[in-house]
């Protein structure tokens, strides 16, 4: 997991620092967050912090195999 413990580490290059990043669109509308791999800059754009956490941390594995 990163240095907060909020996220787990990129499912495509197992970096274990991620970064949330709060960003501001360009028509002024609400903050959105950005979870990005620095490494091979893998990244998503939820319409929430919680569900940017949720989403990044979700591993199909972990829902279909039980691991």
């Amino acid at each position: 997991m990163n240095s907060d413990g909020l996220l787990k580490p990129c499912p495509f290059c197992g970096n274990p620092n991620v970064s949330l990043v709060e960003t501001l669109p360009e028509d002024g509308d609400e903050n959105m967050y950005l979870v990005n791999c620095g490494c091979c800059n893998a990244s998503q754009l939820p319409d929430s912090k919680q569900r940017a956490i949720h989403d990044w941390n979700q591993r199909d594995t972990e829902s279909s195999s039980g691991k």
